[in-house]
């Protein structure tokens, strides 16, 4: 190790003793102080870093992970992120910010198969992965772990419980004997101090860096939020089927309260969490009577837990009703009322179905119904919400064109006099350009892909050209549909970044960490309690200049829920302020003690390696069978297989040309003796249809002019006036199946189909004149266009094409017939 610093255990990277007695902060960006501070205090001890949204936490990260992979040229850095689009994100940001080498870091993706994932272990040293990847590859094996020196955990707030933080943190502290250091990032790492304790405990936070938007090194570079909250009433038509609902939900809270197993009746008091939160105690209780003066029986407690199961369900049905609409919550409930007529139904809905029916079967029937005419009238009123979010949305895009409106150009634009001596004319004083106008994008927050759909959908079907929107959710199939590949997702949010969508309809999966760029509406079409989503949700905008936010809340118990959130949020922010209560973890100096002195350059950024060239595909022929290499006699005892060059020889000894037929020849043969194939542009088929075999990479690229395009294009300027293509098209429509699409000119098929007919005059050919002019056919001409007609079949031509051969062949004869009295002449 270097001077002053414990020798490390062996088979751990060693301390690089030449680079150990200071550190790099890169210039590449203005230094911020707050920045430099943070960074500083993390190189030597486990940090936990909370910072408001955009304001640098993964440039910290990066410089760290730089300087420890510059201190331990042996050793390995981690970087872990939740989600796939968020790992892909930042290792182009690292790539960027401190010039990371393209061939020392690597991301991987539990799609790529175990043998490549050990290969990439073993060359690289900076990672981008996800926790489940690494967690998996150190149970496997295939992760050197105690080549580890440093760790940074995005999104921190998720270390708590099983999450695969815990344990790849526990799995690298155990491996290296505690010497590595730990980088947590969060923006609101917990409500409590009881949960902030237990993210400390779980990735081994000796420090806590905090800053928000009130602190005097970070007011500098934030940017005024306008936060507000509409209040939107309910209609009295929802309020009558909430009420029937409440009812349903109270007769099973009921049952459980006559059990002593829980102590609320009315469903606008509790939630599913309640519930699950009472289902786990009364689980977890040593004396399952204790509530009584008996023992519980086996049928009581499956009743007991089945009356839980069936409440946190409406529960989760109730939240759809009122928060989201009749839409949402058709399909819910639908599945449960008939999920006891359904062979082969969820067993969870067939559970809910049949506590239900114990004592309120009618009324969820009529529920049911009730939520059915609602969905299924065209003229029903629009839910109240849905209707607030659009006038939200409207109303922004007005704003914006107002302020950002161009001036009116003056009615007569002002003249130049020319001087009394000069020859020039007046001309137009010159106008100063038009500045370049200003886009304005929104994102949209809902808990459900039902509501993601049901708003996408409604943005999309206003006549408003202005309102451009599409949804971005997770990867994650479901009820709703599957989701978005990692693929799609990236270029769902790069579309977004350039202006071709300016609504973005998203769930939780853009709350966390996306770069998504200048944002200045949000819009929380539901209200949420948890603090860690509130300030995500509201860190989307205000990054590059003032925005504004704007939560949607029923009436009632849900705007309750929201001014629950906002103080959870507030109390959050005063136990990292203050820290009162929270139990550090020790760490270990991995460098001299000391100061380490601080050397501030600018990084040389290496640019991005040219992309791979695609590989020349191998034309794959399939084997022949042995019974086709012979020559279709049957076989004698004893007698070789014959191979496929003996097969030629064999077509010549009959005297059949290669690509010719001839009598003789068995079918193999004669297959394989056919005219050439058809020219390389094939016509290309719709794609309409023909999704369910696509993957989503085809998909995207038909149905946005990727490779379907180019091939139309291709075949026009290969196919003008091919016959074979003709002769083709031709086939396909005798054999009954559907077209082709034409992708060559129609006037070739018209023309030959005129010359066909008797008494029409082909179209005129360049270099011969019009048709009109020409004189009559010779002859002799005649008779070789008949000639040929009579042949097509021989030759392998069809109807069309031995047309517009025949048609070619006159027209040739007549311009041959008008230039010999010239050459007599002559």
């Amino acid at each position: 190790g270097g001077d002053g610093a414990p020798p490390p255990p062996e088979g751990l990277p060693e301390l690089d003793a030449g680079t150990s007695h200071s550190w790099i902060y890169p210039l590449n960006l203005p230094m911020r102080t707050y920045q430099h501070s943070i960074v500083s205090e993390a190189l030597t001890k486990n940090t936990l870093v909370c910072l408001p949204t955009g304001l640098g936490k993964t440039f910290i990260a990066a410089v760290v992970m730089y300087n420890f992979r510059r201190w331990f040229p042996d050793g390995l850095v981690l970087f872990m992120a939740p989600t796939k689009p968020l790992v892909a994100q930042q290792i182009e940001a690292c790539r960027a910010l401190v010039g990371m080498s393209y061939g020392d870091s690597a991301e991987l993706t539990g799609k790529m198969p175990k043998a490549e994932r050990e290969k990439v272990w073993q060359q690289a040293h900076t990672f981008f992965l996800t926790p489940q990847t690494a967690q998996n590859d150190i149970e496997l094996g295939i992760c050197p772990v105690r080549r580890v020196v440093c760790v940074v955990i995005d999104e921190a707030h998720r270390a708590t419980g099983n999450y695969a933080y815990c344990g790849v943190v526990k799995a690298v502290n155990a491996a290296t004997a505690g010497r590595f250091r730990c980088l947590a990032l969060s923006a609101t790492p917990g409500k409590d101090v009881k949960t902030l304790q237990a993210i400390v405990e779980n990735v081994l936070v000796a420090h806590i860096e905090f800053r928000d938007e009130d602190s005097a090194d970070v007011m500098t570079y934030t940017h005024h939020k306008e936060i507000q909250v509409v209040s939107v009433p309910i209609c009295p038509r929802l309020a009558q089927m909430t009420l029937r609902l409440e009812k349903v939900i109270s007769d099973v809270l009921k049952r459980l309260t006559s059990r002593r197993v829980f102590f609320e009746v009315n469903p606008q008091r509790t939630s599913a969490v309640v519930l699950q939160k009472a289902a786990q105690k009364f689980e977890g209780e040593a004396n399952l009577a204790e509530h009584a003066n008996r023992p519980l029986t086996n049928e009581e407690r499956g009743a007991i837990r089945a009356d839980f199961g069936c409440a946190m369900g409406l529960m989760h049905g109730y939240v759809l009703l009122t928060k989201h609409g009749p839409k949402c919550a058709f399909g819910y409930f639908c599945e449960i009322d008939q999920s006891l007529r359904t062979p082969g139904a969820e067993s969870t809905k067939q559970s809910i179905a049949r506590r239900v029916a114990l004592e309120s079967r009618k009324e969820f029937s009529q529920l049911v119904s009730s939520l059915e005419q609602i969905v299924n009238d065209p003229d029903a009123p629009l839910f109240p919400k849905l209707g607030a979010l659009e006038t939200v949305v409207r109303g922004h895009f007005d704003s914006h064109a107002r302020a950002h409106a161009q001036p009116s150009a003056p009615a007569q634009l002002p003249w130049i006099r020319p001087s009394p001596n000069s020859n020039e004319s007046a001309l137009p004083a010159a106008t100063p350009p038009a500045p370049k106008e200003r886009t304005t994008c929104v994102i949209i927050f809902t808990t459900y892909r039902d509501s993601v759909f049901e708003i996408t959908q409604h943005l999309q079907m206003l006549a408003d050209d202005r309102i451009r929107a599409a949804h971005f959710i997770g990867q994650g199939g479901g009820k709703a549909g599957r989701g978005q590949t990692q693929r799609v997702q990236q270029e769902t949010v790069e579309r977004f970044r350039k202006g071709e969508f300016n609504v973005l309809v998203c769930t939780c999966i853009g709350e966390e960490g996306l770069d998504i760029g200048a944002v200045d509406l949000i819009v929380c079409y539901d209200a949420v309690q948890a603090p860690t989503r509130l300030v995500q949700r509201f860190g989307r905008t205000g990054r590059h200049r003032a925005g504004r936010c704007v939560v949607l809340v029923n009436e009632g118990a849900d705007a309750e829920s929201h001014e629950k959130g906002v103080k959870n949020s507030a109390a959050a922010k005063r136990v990292l302020q203050k820290q009162k209560g929270v139990l550090f973890e020790k760490s270990e100096r991995m460098v001299p003690p000391g100061r380490l002195e601080c050397r501030q350059l600018v990084v040389p950024i290496p640019p991005p390696p040219p992309p791979p060239e695609p590989k020349a595909r191998k034309r794959e022929t399939a084997a022949p069978k042995a019974d086709e290499l012979y020559d279709g006699s049957e076989r004698p005892a004893g007698a070789e297989v014959l191979k496929k060059p003996r097969k030629k020889r064999v077509a010549k000894e009959k005297g059949v040309a290669e690509g010719e037929e001839g009598e003789g020849l068995d079918p193999p043969l004669k297959k394989r003796a056919k005219a050439p194939k058809a020219p390389k542009a094939k016509p290309q088929r719709r794609c309409e249809g023909d999704f369910a075999a696509r993957s989503d990479d085809d998909d995207f690229e038909c149905a946005h002019g990727g490779n379907g395009r180019i091939g139309a294009a291709a075949a026009v300027e290969e196919a003008g006036t091919s016959l074979v293509h003709e002769e083709m098209a031709g086939l396909q429509r005798e054999g009954g199946g559907d077209p082709p699409v034409q992708f060559w000119p129609k006037s070739t098929e018209d023309d030959a189909a005129a010359a066909a007919k008797p008494g029409v005059e082909p179209a005129p050919i360049p270099g011969l004149g019009p048709a009109a002019a020409a004189p009559a056919p010779a002859p002799a001409a005649s008779a070789v266009a008949s000639g040929l007609v009579a042949a097509a079949p021989k030759l392998g031509l069809g109807p069309a094409a031995a047309a517009a051969v025949a048609a070619v062949v006159a027209v040739a004869a007549v311009a041959a017939a008008a230039a010999v009295p010239a050459t007599d002449a002559a």
